[in-house]
């Protein structure tokens, strides 16, 4: 068994900081110990020359569509040996890195405004995703956005998928701290690191087809003031926000949940406009904790 870990530009780097003094007596717990089966590898920093002018995704300009720019490397996967040269980057990372892995992680962070998410295709990747912890799994079609490394994986044959950490691009403790248990947690899964991994909570699962989206457009212009914590599940009729209106503060609407879900992520302003979706409310399936 060979699992690899992989992240995008600056992206991974949540795992460089184990190294910083809060984590240090983990860390030091880590080193007394060594994986019992197989190998893990990584490659942290995949597009170099990206981070050091620090560019989001990869080399691909703010001005370009970062699906078909031709340079944005999480796009490219597994890249070709005789393409561009951003293509056989992507391909020499490919072989070197991935090639003979059994088992594959993405790490990437994404919006602010939405709870921590696993991504990916099939029922291999929802073993180890389920595995890894985190409560919220994303499955997507396996004919999504190609050139997504936990995708192309999946395609050739390999269990893959894909974390996605908040906040964007920066480190937090808490993002080091759910990090390192969910890789342990994945570890001794696999059989490959000692000891018991531990049974993950409720998880709910994300179906993308159809999508689970439900629309609730604002009535008017104002402020949504959140009454629910982000990930909480709430039954129909149950309150999720407020809507203040702009030219009213005393014309207040509830935002209730129209059926049972989950109220996931808001939009990265508090200020909205009529008929924006301005809630993330979604259909999921509660999946009961592993092993039951």
């Amino acid at each position: 068994m060979r699992l690899i870990v992989r992240g995008g530009a600056g992206k991974s780097t949540l795992l460089a900081a184990r190294e910083g003094e809060q984590l240090q007596k983990d860390r030091q717990k880590d080193e007394q110990q060594r994986v019992e089966r197989g190998r893990m590898g990584g490659e942290p920093r995949g597009d170099r020359a990206a981070e050091r002018q620090q560019v989001k995704y990869g080399a691909c300009p703010w001005d370009l569509n970062r699906s078909t720019c031709g340079r944005n490397l999480n796009r490219l996967w597994p890249g070709k040996a005789d393409g561009s040269p951003h293509e056989r980057l992507v391909h020499a990372l490919w072989q070197h890195v991935c090639a003979d892995a059994d088992a594959l992680i993405d790490f990437h962070c994404w919006m602010d405004w939405a709870p921590p998410g696993s991504l990916f295709y099939d029922d291999a990747g929802l073993e180890l995703a389920r595995a890894f912890g985190i409560p919220y799994l994303h499955q997507y079609p396996i004919d999504d956005v190609r050139g997504i490394l936990s995708l192309a994986a999946t395609r050739l044959g390999k269990a893959a998928f894909c974390v996605e950490l908040t906040p964007q691009n920066r480190i937090t403790l808490d993002a080091v701290r759910q990090t390192r248990a969910g890789l342990l947690n994945l570890l001794r899964h696999l059989g490959m690191w000692p000891g018991q991994p531990t049974p993950p909570g409720e998880q709910y699962l994300f179906r993308y087809e159809p999508d689970p989206r439900i629309p609730l457009p604002m009535p008017w212009d104002g402020i949504v003031v959140p009454e629910a914590e982000l990930g909480a599940w709430r039954r129909q009729g149950e309150l999720l926000a407020h809507l203040v209106a702009l030219d009213d503060p005393a014309r207040v609407q509830p935002l209730l949940a129209p059926e049972d879900g989950l109220l996931y992520n808001t939009l990265e302003r508090a200020v909205v406009r009529r008929g924006d979706n301005a809630l993330g409310f979604v259909r999921v399936t509660k999946l009961p904790a592993a092993g039951n």
